[in-house]
């Protein structure tokens, strides 16, 4: 019966040990945003950590047994365990600097303090490094901060045009929904896949669709605008099912079933490349 017990401690810790690694692992490596939104991945580290405390405080426990009944061999052999289950944790937080190095340098999805951070210390360039302005020099967008409280980025004000990359589609759908009148006439860029089911689309009309996470996969859902197009015009034929689109349109005031929403009448449709997060989150 001893050996029993022993066995199902033994296997129990070894489990939580390794669900521990794994949960520490999946949030700081950034593969959790695929299984869970990113709200929740505090949640998952700290249970990883509680799981890693609670084997710890049992692994100690068995060499203390085991040092106490003079079992030196059995205490020795539990620790060197422990240790090594210390040591396959390192790599995972040394992991975590080159994964935000990594989204630094290759412009992944920010948070907003993040953004704030990085427009406040890279508004553009500076009079000296310009020298003789130019007309034809490209706008410098500037933020919007939305009535949510975040700031959006990709807001041109004097061009009267909004270009949503690939993380803030959501917050902008609600900004532009909610603030229709102001935008009407605006144009607007943005990328997404494309859905043309026609229970849902009249001909004429699709839509650059993004799946949002709210909680995990489990609830997703697509999101995105109505968009107006010439089917017979030079682009029609990009309008494919599960084809990824970068379109530019125009804001206009529309209906949906018989309520009033924000629609985009296309100016250009470009075949992209999809994003490399595939989710959106609110």
């Amino acid at each position: 019966m001893t050996v029993l017990r022993k066995f199902i401690t033994a296997t129990q810790t070894v489990i939580l040990t390794a669900l521990g690694i794994l949960m520490i692992y999946s949030t700081l490596s950034g593969i959790s945003k695929y299984f869970i939104a990113h709200t929740f991945s505090v949640y998952v580290f700290l249970t990883g950590i509680l799981f890693l405390c609670w084997t710890g405080a049992e692994i100690w426990h068995t060499v203390i047994h085991g040092l106490h009944e003079c079992t030196v061999k059995g205490g020795i052999r539990t620790l060197v365990l422990y240790i090594l289950l210390i040591c396959l944790t390192i790599p995972v937080f040394h992991y975590r600097e080159t994964i935000m190095a990594r989204k630094a340098a290759s412009g992944q999805e920010l948070t907003d303090a993040e953004l704030e951070k990085l427009i406040r210390h890279y508004p553009g360039e500076s009079s000296s490094q310009q020298g003789n302005p130019s007309e034809n020099a490209e706008p410098v967008p500037d933020t919007l901060k939305a009535d949510s409280g975040k700031i959006l980025a990709g807001y041109y004000k004097n061009e009267k045009h909004i270009e949503i990359n690939d993380a803030q589609l959501y917050p902008w759908m609600e900004e532009i929904e909610e603030h229709l009148n102001n935008y009407t006439g605006w144009t607007v860029t943005m990328k997404g896949q494309v859905v043309t089911d026609p229970s849902l689309f009249e001909p004429g009309t699709f839509s650059p669709t993004r799946k949002l996470m709210t909680c995990c996969v489990a609830d997703l859902s697509l999101i995105g605008f109505t968009c107006l197009y010439d089917m017979h015009g030079p682009y029609a034929e990009l309008v494919r099912d599960d084809t990824w689109v970068t379109v530019t349109g125009i804001i206009t005031a529309g209906t949906y079933q018989g309520e009033p929403e924000p629609q985009i009448q296309c100016t250009e449709i470009k075949e992209a490349a999809p994003p490399e997060n595939p989710y959106l989150y609110p």
